[in-house]
């Protein structure tokens, strides 16, 4: 149950964090990737890291397949579970940028510092089920990115790619992330202040919690949108 939150401190300092809930790990570790890093690209031509990067990630022949990271200039990105869904060009499309899946964190914060350049970028921009390598598989994902001042959200579906404006700068896994908008209208009274105990006829009933409890994927990001 993947969730990611996206705010700033008062002297506008952006965090996104997010958390990744697997009763098994893929060996996954901290990687620090440097400014002028060597990057090849399955599609477009190889280049040089602009920024440093540092996340979460599989190392797989020294190439950061991350799973969540941030870059030198205030830029992040993290990628949540979303089968179903999710996808991807199963070959590349002439005349737009096309980058496989896997490569998709580590491209967006190695070559951008703002969300604007992100957004701008993946107007010509195709994501392609393109594996690492020999058994290795596709992860089905959508992909929540902030800097300081916004997030958006990056799905790829079987209509095209959509990138949407985060007011709530709050990604969850799958649904579709305007079911997730939509969702919160169901919750339009729920408050971030702890409720009182409710007396119904003959009943005490104590809360559990700021908003309904709830183990499905909706509440994680209902949760994280009301605080």
């Amino acid at each position: 149950m993947c969730t990611s939150i996206r705010f700033t401190d008062n002297s506008g300092n952006m965090y996104l964090g997010r958390n990744l809930d697997w009763s098994f790990d893929y060996g996954q570790q901290v990687r620090v990737m440097p400014r002028g890093f060597h990057i090849p690209y399955s599609f477009i031509d190889d280049t040089t890291a602009a920024h440093a990067v540092i996340g979460m990630c599989i190392d797989y022949k020294n190439y950061p397949m991350f799973f969540d990271c941030g870059n030198d200039a205030g830029l992040a990105v993290a990628g949540l579970n979303f089968p179903g869904y999710a996808e991807y060009a199963e070959d590349p499309v002439d005349g737009k940028t096309n980058i496989a899946a896997y490569e998709f964190p580590l491209w967006v914060a190695a070559t951008f510092s703002t969300v604007d350049e992100v957004e701008a970028a993946l107007r010509d921009t195709v994501i392609v089920a393109k594996s690492a390598g020999e058994g290795l598989g596709v992860s089905l994902l959508h992909w929540i990115i902030g800097d300081s001042q916004r997030s958006i959200v990056v799905e790829m579906m079987a209509d095209g790619l959509h990138v949407y404006d985060d007011p709530v700068d709050t990604l969850a896994n799958q649904p579709t992330f305007p079911w997730h908008m939509e969702n919160l209208r169901t919750y339009i009274t729920a408050t971030s202040d702890f409720p009182q105990t409710a007396t119904w006829r003959g009943a005490e009933l104590k809360p559990m919690g700021p908003v309904p409890a709830c183990a499905a994927f909706p509440a994680t990001a209902i949760r994280r949108a009301v605080l």
